[in-house]
């Protein structure tokens, strides 16, 4: 029983010598994560509950913006069929226009009639992407993504120079009310009694004449129709 101990504790004493030989000769880079690839990302505000960042539509390098410049990272990312990401593109979830989860030549076509009456899309839609990637370096605003039951839906800036006294929420489509928060830091959207399902649509005016648009979901349950 002795000499049996004897050869189970070598072994042991044995294997723990190798882990750390294995230790030692490793890469350094490889006990370690890899830092972010983008290490001036914005510091947001603590988030409130149920609320997610939104992006841009499109808008590909991620400067507030839908112009030409996100229409040629488009394009170099349909002629590489998906081999890799241009440089330059920081946002590759903005480039899935069509929303059917692939970008392709479809996805072209469509940012193409967006620019058939100028160069810069005057009013982008704030979608949300999980997938491919986006660095939402510079996410500016996030908002719930659904009401449930007509419950309100809150929009909150994440950028600290826009607030409710400089911007402005209005309602294009559907019917609903618009309400400052208190804190200033965003809108609560509450839908009226007679939107019995269907979607909102809000014109978000932010300053220096950017505007974007804003569609969620109303799920309402038969019950409280």
């Amino acid at each position: 029983m002795i000499a049996l101990r004897s050869i189970a504790l070598g072994r042991r004493r044995s294997l723990a010598v190798v882990a750390a030989l294995v230790l030692m000769l490793a890469p350094k880079n490889a006990l370690r994560a890899e830092a972010p690839s983008d290490s001036g990302q914005q510091q947001w505000p603590e988030l409130k509950l149920g609320l997610t960042p939104l992006q841009v539509l499109g808008d590909l390098n991620e400067d507030g913006r839908v112009d030409q410049k996100d229409r040629q990272l488009l394009a170099q990312m349909v002629a590489s069929h998906n081999q890799g990401i241009p440089a330059g593109v920081t946002c590759a979830a903005a480039a899935d226009i069509n929303s059917d989860r692939r970008v392709d030549q479809s996805d072209l076509d469509e940012m193409d009639r967006w620019f058939a009456h100028g160069n810069i899309v005057d009013a982008p839609a704030l979608v949300h992407r999980s997938t491919p990637a986006c660095s939402m370096s510079h996410a500016f605003i996030a908002a719930q993504l659904k009401s449930i039951d007509r419950e309100p839906v809150s929009i909150q800036f994440l950028d600290h120079q826009f607030n409710s006294r400089n911007s402005t929420v209005a309602v294009i489509y559907g019917t609903a009310t618009v309400n400052p928060e208190t804190d200033g830091t965003g809108f609560v959207i509450t839908p009226a009694v007679s939107q019995k399902g269907g979607t909102i649509t809000v014109a978000i005016n932010l300053p220096g004449k950017r505007k974007y648009l804003y569609t969620f979901p109303i799920s309402v349950n038969s019950q409280t129709r």
